[in-house]
């Protein structure tokens, strides 16, 4: 299965809201927490490798470094997002004593159409964090009043995970292992490699591989020779090359 790491979320005290028509978005995964929201029509979100349908009055919780993507199901899904990451939701998760589930109920529309209008007014990114951080406060609120919700655990190596995926991203073409990386940043290999598959549900050399897959695939059209481009994409062998292929893309590559 194919996902990419998206990085922006990476910068302090990143936010976001939103209200707009539901696009497709591929699996891909980031640092921040991400919900989102449905006023109309319904959803298709895949979280973590299981698909929830999402309709209207209902939202869907993105976790931390959680693969994930979602397209609509009807035409014209409305839908509100906000992303935020843990340097500003950690201690409204503190206060509330959990997180939302995967899917959760939400319908009052009012208090986001506000909060959209208020971020969207913003004069200033002062300003605009305070209306993201005073809305995000009370669409919290209304979640744990109308939702399980779930052990919360602020225990944070993110910071670490995401110089480590932004390292992997420039150097996965290279010859990187366990031992190497987790020497890079400072880890024995046994802490390191419990790190890194406690946040992205895989091991290293499962990870590497999908990053080297994508960027064959974007090389099978160059008119290179598959052999080359398996190489240049950091494989050591061609059968490691199209075991990998295979388990990213469910065939072997065409070029």
């Amino acid at each position: 299965m194919s996902y990419y790491y998206e990085a922006k979320p990476d910068i302090q005290n990143y936010h976001y809201i939103k209200h707009k028509m539901c696009p497709y978005s591929p699996l891909h995964f980031h640092s921040a927490f991400e919900f989102i929201i449905v006023r109309r029509g319904h959803m298709l979100a895949s979280v973590r490798g299981e698909e929830h349908m999402i309709g209207a009055g209902e939202g869907c919780f993105v976790d931390r470094f959680c693969a994930h993507s979602f397209s609509e199901l009807e035409k014209d899904t409305e839908i509100y997002v906000f992303v935020g990451n843990n340097e500003l939701l950690d201690p409204m998760f503190s206060d509330i004593e959990g997180i939302p589930p995967v899917s959760f109920v939400f319908n009052d529309f009012a208090l986001l159409d506000r909060a959209v209008e208020y971020y969207d007014r913003a004069k200033s990114e002062g300003v605009r964090l305070s209306a993201f951080k005073g809305a995000a406060a009370l669409i919290l609120a209304c979640i744990a009043q109308s939702n399980s919700l779930l052990p919360f655990s602020n225990n944070d190596s993110s910071a670490d995970i995401c110089a480590v995926l932004r390292y992997i991203g420039k150097h996965f073409t290279e010859d990187i292992t366990l031992g190497s990386l987790s020497a890079e940043f400072g880890y024995s290999p046994q802490y390191f490699s419990r790190l890194f598959h406690r946040y992205m549900n895989v091991n290293l050399t499962e990870y590497i591989n999908i990053a080297r897959a994508n960027h064959a695939k974007k090389l099978l059209d160059s008119g290179k020779s598959v052999a080359s481009i398996a190489f240049e994409s950091g494989f050591g062998s061609m059968p490691s090359f199209y075991r990998a292929y295979k388990k990213v893309f469910g065939e072997l590559p065409r070029g």
